[in-house]
């Protein structure tokens, strides 16, 4: 699907390591259609709607400023948002249990320390 394609104010991008591939896109290159088209209108409403989204769509990551988790179950993809009206989409991972894993937010902390220490250079 073409993410950059969607109407809407707010900028769409997903965090790319050094060797310049998204581990989100590959995550949600495998996911079924009927999931990747609740994924894909997810998308669609953040970048309509950017922070004024809400539940159930999307809230903050209680605890975990400046984080923010997009909802479609049973997807949760943690975002923040940076200047320039940008969404970076750091982590997306299948919701299992009714607590968020600890190890699912530090992988989109270690992300958004690389990516913050990127833009900084």
């Amino acid at each position: 699907m073409k993410w950059t394609t969607l109407p809407g104010n707010w900028t769409i991008e997903f965090f790319k390591d050094d060797r310049g591939v998204s581990p989100v896109e590959d995550f949600l290159s495998e996911l079924p259609s009927e999931v990747l088209a609740k994924v894909y209108n997810h998308i669609r409403l953040l970048k309509e709607f950017g922070l004024n989204l809400k539940m159930p769509h999307a809230k903050p990551l209680k605890g975990y400023k400046p984080f923010w988790e997009l909802r479609p179950f049973p997807i949760r993809l943690f975002y923040f948002a940076y200047s320039g009206r940008r969404f970076i989409i750091l982590h997306a991972f299948q919701k299992r249990t009714d607590r968020t894993p600890k190890q699912e937010i530090a992988i989109a902390k270690k992300r958004y320390d690389v990516f913050i220490e990127r833009e900084n250079k």
